[in-house]
Parts: structure tokens; C-alpha cells; sequence
């Protein structure tokens, strides 16, 4: 919460939930200093409807956001999605002669080796022609990216991709309508157990249009 005024105490702020108050502040109109913030305890906000108040006295007016955050502890990550349906293949590349390579699908759970190559696919289905999208996929540990380096992408138009420590990004500007795809490939380095994280995709100029894969568990090396 900021209440702007300079120079003198402009406000006395209340904020309530379901009719009780969680905090009074008061509100200095100095632009150097930061917001105020409060927490709503997750235990006070049970499965129902609740209504959140801000009241003001004092001069000035009342400038106020309001954050959500949630937590999905489910063991399983599924695909979700509306507008934006994006789905994640992995293949297993294996060579056949003259730089060419015979795919074959994996599925969760399944075991590499140390030194097999695989390539990653993002399929994503719109409905309707989206500009700038942004699509990241959150790479395994154990898997490392073959071409680390970033760039536009000549094998699709309108698209950069950035490789991070953690993740590949495909910054897209136009997405069309229907079922596009692209992807890159990794080679397995290190024996374990790992989990990729769900890739995401996000429209970048129109808050709320998303959508992400299910996660996927490698095993690299002997099973345990």
C-alpha cells in the first residue's frame, strides 16, 4: 500500500478480511520510501467466498495491489491449459548413417545412458493468432543442452532462443492459429534420477493467457 502526498503524513489506512481488520498503517506520503505490505495467513482463508476491504481517512488517495500465490503440492503435474495447449515430447535419437537419426519416443520413467543424445519437442496448439509469446522449457539436471548458444533461430522465423543455465526460451512473435512446434536437443550426462519441471507458455503482453506440459522423470544410468 502507498499513499502519494509528499512531504507530511497523508493517511491512515485499514485493511480487512470478511469484515475484521488485519492491519491500521499509517501512510507517509514520501516517494523514497518503500510500500507498505501485509501477508494474509493461508489458514484464515478457507474454501469459500471472502471479501477483502481497504479504507482510507486522512488526505491523499490510496494506492493498493493485491498478489495471489499457490502452491500445488501434488506428486503429479499435469498438462493445463486453454488458449494456450502446450505439450512436450522427448525422443531418443539414435544414429542411422549420414547425419541422420532414428527417433524413438520416451516415456516418463524411462532410463538413458550417459552419452545419449535426445531431443526435446514443444507442440503448441492456439486458438488464436497470439504476438510475443514467450515458451520455457525447464531442462532436467543430468541433460545438457548441445548448442548452448543463443540467437534467432533460422529453422523458425520470428523466433529467438535463448539457452539459460536452467531452462531453453523460445520468444516467439507470432504464434498462429492451430498446432506449432519446436525443438532442441540434449545429451545425458549424469546418472540419477531427475524430474523436468512442466515447460510453460505465456503471452507476454496479455497477463493470464498461459498454459504448461505435465512434468517427466529420466532416469540416466542403472535404475536404483
Amino acid at each position: 500500500l502507498a499513499s502519494l502526498a509528499p512531504g507530511k503524513i497523508t493517511a491512515e489506512a485499514e485493511v480487512r478480511l470478511d469484515g475484521k481488520t488485519l492491519e491500521k498503517m499509517t501512510l507517509d506520503g514520501n516517494i523514497m520510501l518503500p510500500p507498505r505490505s501485509i501477508r494474509v495467513d493461508g489458514k484464515l482463508l478457507s474454501e469459500r467466498r471472502h471479501s477483502l476491504e481497504f479504507r482510507r481517512s486522512g488526505e491523499g488517495p490510496l494506492y493498493f495491489t493485491v498478489n495471489q500465490e499457490c502452491y500445488n503440492q501434488d506428486r503429479k503435474i499435469d498438462n493445463q491449459g486453454t488458449d494456450l495447449q502446450l505439450k512436450r515430447f522427448y525422443w531418443r535419437l539414435q544414429p542411422a548413417g549420414d547425419d541422420q537419426y532414428r527417433r524413438t519416443a520416451l516415456k516418463s520413467g524411462d532410463t538413458l545412458k550417459p552419452g545419449d543424445l535426445v531431443e526435446v519437442e514443444l507442440s503448441l496448439n492456439t486458438a488464436y493468432d497470439f504476438r510475443y509469446l514467450m515458451i520455457e522449457d525447464r531442462r532436467p539436471a543430468g541433460l545438457e543442452p548441445l548448442d548452448p548458444i543463443s540467437g534467432y533461430s533460422t529453422g523458425y522465423p520470428g523466433t529467438y532462443i535463448e539457452t539459460r543455465n536452467t531452462a531453453t526460451r523460445f520468444y516467439i512473435k507470432n504464434s498462429g492459429i492451430g498446432i506449432s512446434s519446436w525443438s532442441y536437443r540434449m545429451k545425458a550426462e549424469t546418472e540419477g534420477v531427475f524430474a523436468a519441471l512442466p515447460a510453460t507458455a505465456v503471452t507476454l503482453y496479455t497477463p493470464g493467457i498461459q498454459g504448461n506440459t505435465a512434468e517427466f522423470l529420466f532416469t540416466i544410468g542403472s535404475k536404483p
